[in-house]
């Protein structure tokens, strides 16, 4: 990550999570609000990043069945594939940990 988005990821108040990028963070709640773009509603989860409390707004049912019955305080990695429509996600409990980076 460049020095110029680390920056601007940090001055948001909420999460942005591009095709292919993941993210570990601690889950701290949900709650059901109204689409800010229209109808429907949306699901607003709020996580701690780095200290920081962020939130991340979704209408992915897929989605919400992974964060379904997680505890506050787990931590949790969100990787996305694809973009618009064609955006889903994946939940890993605990931090997403490459082969390449495990001690034995």
């Amino acid at each position: 990550m460049g020095k110029l988005k680390e920056w601007a990821d940090d001055q948001r108040d909420y999460i942005k999570i591009g095709d292919g990028e993941e993210v570990t963070v601690t889950y701290l709640d949900c709650k059901i609000i109204p689409n800010p773009l229209g109808d429907g509603e949306t699901v607003c989860y709020t996580f701690d990043v780095a200290g920081k409390e962020k939130t991340f707004n979704s209408m992915s049912a897929r989605l919400a069945d992974q964060m379904d019955g997680l505890k506050k305080g787990t931590v949790i990695t969100i990787s996305r594939h694809g973009v618009a429509r064609q955006t889903s996600y994946d939940v890993v409990v605990g931090e997403n940990v490459k082969p390449d980076e495990v001690e034995i």
